[in-house]
């Protein structure tokens, strides 16, 4: 729904007066609307200025170029899901149709299909590149609801404020000056249909030379399709377990280059967002730039022919709104579209390809300065147990059956979740009140809670996977203990850069196996879970920080990642534990990949007074049993279930060989792992294991057989999400 936002800043001229929305600003909105009488007559220039290039302009020619990227960011590494490249050169005139020769396209979806391809539908994708010269299109909600309203049209005192910000001056070569203005626009509320944003305009002919602007919130289906569209009811079609559905548009920018000293001219659009669907992220961008014109001004001046008289002198293109003559696309060298010099190197290169690295910089402090959209009360949303999404049911060997309840309560730039809980075998209740503040680069987050914690994260013992395997296989990986205390934490936004921050403090405590029930137990009257953990009572204060990088996006190239974490707490146990891990993947020549991934980490601080699990008595932890390092299941060692090698040093490493077709592999692989104290370790001690496994659209879902071969010979099958390979 933003794209024609983009395309009508581009046009910048206002929509005809019977297709306006009928936005009628009281006295009260009129005298608010303005910070200043000087942003008012601005806004008024702007408005009654007629297209971003002025009626000198009778033709011009471009080079277009445009890129789309839509990813997954998922646990460990991200994946690049669709990418699209276009090339063109625009040749727009005043009186006669726009042709468009495509010089370079490809697209590509990587986690399927090797390769390259033409996209199908090129033609009608790369009118949609064309900036038109008088458009009626600034205001886009006009003629029907799902579109944003721009805040320059008439009427828009009623839904937004204006004020004046900064100036600057730009002295030409040849000693002219041009004197620029920022008009910030705030939303009166957070609707999406309004926009936050920075207009800078040039005061003599109060044309847009820059804007840069976002939503005043993301997108929800559930909460705005309807809001938009009351016939729309799509979002009840959405399965439960993709809820909620959100899109988060966390920029978007133009710019204008000022051609021959006279023209200003698009040069470069952005866009950069988000797509939520349930648990998984999609980032999304959009990038446009335009190039080496050629303008032809209108050396007599004279008005475009009506459109009734273009009709009867037997012109096919003729249009009832001005400028419009239909677009002609060609394609002169098919066989080359895919390798043509326009196109970037390559099209797996990360980050912004089309934009210089001073102009992100320059983009990040411009966003930084966007004015904060207004506090505003929103109704409470409810989850229940029964709606499948965010974890509110569960199945482990401590709860049984833990259901829950969530309410969400917006309030304009933050939101308050409260989530309660209880399971039927331990019948303790657990809840957690949270406070999120979204910023544009990262989240954060505060907290109290009194919650079941867990020992191991890596093998997501609190999710859907493990709580099947729980209740159907008897299989429960999850090592656990009780918390109570409060937390602050801090994420990056979606698109940036992964790292993660934490600050605690909590009282944590031992939990009991409270059930044996699965349906193993059914068939086997001896069949029981295994014991949990004996977590040690501890009071704890601490910081627990994050960081991994990962490089590469093609699937059958060269990619590594590196993780680097490191935890330090205080109370009745004093200590740090640092980390690392780092992987690559390579090609082994066609058709075989291969991988390698090693790791391990120690904890560093004083005894305590309880002994260590299958260690001889004195020997005395470095932290308590909850905090030490765990090995065993899909993320370390394949073919151990969960907590299988305990200790305060660790160290693993497995090796992998796979078919290089995304959509679907085939590997062998090898893991091994140790983790105990490392004056006890000795050489064929740890873990090790081989298998074969089965890989899906580049490792979403991963399906591995494993051979366990020291300390014990058994079988394991895992099923599983978001593998490394």
């Amino acid at each position: 729904m933003w794209t024609p936002l983009i395309l009508a800043v581009l046009q910048g001229a206002p929509a005809p007066a019977d297709s306006q929305p009928a936005f009628r600003p009281d006295s009260a909105a009129l005298a608010t609307a303005y910070a200043t009488a000087e942003a008012r007559e601005l806004v008024r220039q702007a408005r009654a200025r007629r297209g971003m290039i002025d009626g000198s302009v009778f033709r011009y020619r471009a080079a277009v170029r445009q890129r789309l990227s839509v990813g997954l960011r998922a646990l460990r590494r991200d994946r690049l899901l669709y990418r699209r490249e276009t090339a063109a050169v625009v040749d727009w005139r005043r009186d006669g149709p726009t042709t468009v020769e495509v010089l370079g396209a490809r697209e590509a979806v990587p986690v399927a299909l090797p390769g390259l391809r033409i996209p199908d539908d090129l033609e009608e994708f790369v009118v949609g590149m064309v900036p038109r010269p008088g458009g009626n299109e600034l205001v886009l909600s006009i003629s029907g609801p799902g579109f944003a309203w721009h805040p320059l049209v008439e009427g828009g005192e009623a839904v937004y404020r204006y004020a004046i910000g900064d100036s600057t001056d730009i002295r030409l070569p040849d000693g002219r000056q041009i004197r620029l203005v920022e008009l910030r626009v705030t939303p009166r509320e957070r609707d999406i249909r309004l926009i936050t944003g920075s207009f800078w305009i040039e005061r003599d002919s109060h044309a847009i030379v820059q804007a840069v602007f976002r939503p005043s919130r993301d997108f929800d289906l559930e909460r705005d399709l309807r809001r938009i569209d009351p016939d729309d009811d799509d979002a009840d079609d959405v399965p439960g377990i993709l809820k909620p559905v959100r899109l988060d548009v966390r920029y978007m920018t133009v710019e204008y280059g000022l051609w021959e000293m006279r023209w200003w001219m698009p040069r470069l659009v952005l866009l950069d967002g988000s797509l939520q669907l349930g648990p998984a992220h999609f980032p999304v961008s959009f990038e446009i730039t335009y190039s080496d014109y050629d303008v032809e001004p209108d050396r007599y001046g004279l008005p475009e022919l009506p459109p009734v008289m273009r009709k009867l002198a037997g012109d096919p293109t003729a249009r009832a709104r001005p400028f419009q003559h239909g677009t002609i696309v060609t394609v002169r060298d098919s066989a080359g579209l895919v390798t043509s010099a326009m196109l970037p190197g390559s099209l797996y290169d990360e980050g912004a390809s089309l934009i210089t690295e001073s102009e992100i910089r320059d983009l990040g402090r411009r966003l930084g300065a966007l004015p904060p959209t207004p506090w505003e009360l929103e109704r409470p949303r409810f989850s229940w147990p029964w709606q499948a999404r965010r974890g509110l049911v569960r199945y482990n060997r401590v709860e049984g059956l833990s259901a829950g309840a969530r309410m969400d309560l917006g309030l304009g730039r933050a939101a308050v979740d409260v989530t309660a809980r209880l399971g039927t075998a331990d019948l303790e209740p657990a809840a957690e009140l949270g406070v999120d503040l979204p910023t544009l680069r990262r989240t954060w987050r505060a907290a109290a809670y009194h919650r079941l914690a867990v020992a191991d994260p890596a093998v997501n013992p609190l999710g859907v996977g493990n709580s099947m395997n729980a209740l159907l296989f008897g299989r429960d990986d999850g090592s656990y203990f009780r918390a109570t205390g409060a937390e602050l934490r801090v994420a990056p936004a979606p698109a940036e850069s992964r790292y993660e921050l934490r600050l605690f403090a909590e009282r944590q405590a031992g939990v009991d196996r409270n059930t044996d029930f699965s349906l193993p137990g059914l068939f086997d009257e001896g069949w029981s879970f295994p014991a949990n953990i004996q977590a040690d009572p501890a009071d704890q204060l601490g910081v627990a920080a994050a960081v991994e990088v990962n490089r590469g996006l093609d699937p059958g190239g060269f990619r590594w990642g590196v993780r680097a974490e490191a935890t330090a707490e205080t109370g009745d146990f004093t200590f740090v534990r640092p980390g690392l891990s780092a992987r690559a993947a390579f090609p082994l020549g066609r058709p075989l990949l291969g991988a390698v991934e090693v790791g391990g980490g120690t904890i560093l601080g004083t005894a305590g007074d309880a002994t260590i699990p299958g260690e001889p008595d004195g020997r005395q932890p470095r932290a308590p049993r909850q905090s030490l390092w765990y090995l065993g299941g899909p993320a370390t060692v394949r073919g151990f279930r969960g907590a299988a090698a305990t200790g305060a040093d660790y160290v693993r490493g497995r090796v992998e060989v796979a078919t290089a077709f995304p959509a679907a592999r085939l590997a062998l692989f090898t893991d091994a792992g140790w983790a105990g104290d490392a004056d006890t370790f000795r050489a064929g001690a740890g873990l090790l294991s081989a298998g074969v496994g089965a890989s899906f659209l580049d490792g979403l879902l991963r399906l591995d057989l494993a051979r366990a071969l020291n300390p014990e010979r058994a079988w394991r099958l895992e099923l599983y999400v978001d593998a490394l390979f």
